[in-house]
């Protein structure tokens, strides 16, 4: 092995094989999984927090429902954060950590079932409690969300956005 290629890859390429040295795929790869993981960690970290904080209980609704909600998110960081890393440090790291990151991406494709079936399984053990406890006094919901409720997913969604085109242009 030598500077520049693992087996099967070649690390002097400007961007990996499977973008065909595309600079705006490349992009939009990096943009969607890193949004993807930032997001998802961001709200999973708030879900553990409120967890924390109000101390649900598995065995009522509310807490069914945040338990699921943040198991998906788990399986969402779990699935999309390595593929980030991988792409954010192409031809930036030593082939040794390329090929670290490459396993650290195997393995969490890998664990992506586990809370992902942990969630449904929750979801699908809670449903009855969940679906009696929503409907049983509804409360009006506005879809639209307000400047407050969005903004800090919005400027985590425009600094990824500017970190994943800085780094495509960096390449």
């Amino acid at each position: 092995m030598n500077d520049t290629t693992l087996p099967g890859i070649d690390l002097a390429a400007q961007f990996p094989a499977s973008f065909d040295g595309d600079p705006v795929t490349f992009s939009f790869a990096l943009f969607g999984l890193m949004v993807t993981a930032c997001l998802s960690f961001a709200v999973l970290a708030r879900l553990v927090h409120e967890l924390q904080g109000y101390g649900f209980r598995l065995r009522e609704p509310v807490g069914l429902a945040r338990i699921s909600v943040a198991c998906l998110m788990l399986s969402f960081f779990i699935g999309t954060a390595p593929d980030a890393l991988f792409l954010l440090t192409w031809r930036e790291v030593s082939p040794e950590t390329t090929a670290l990151l490459l396993t650290i991406d195997r393995i969490g494709d890998s664990l992506v079932p586990v809370p992902f079936i942990g969630a449904l399984s929750l979801m699908a053990r809670g449903e009855p409690a969940i679906m009696f406890q929503l409907t049983r006094k509804p409360v009006p919901v506005d879809l639209w969300p307000t400047w407050p409720m969005v903004r800090r997913q919005l400027m985590i969604v425009g600094l990824v956005l500017i970190i994943a085109v800085g780094v495509t242009l960096g390449k």
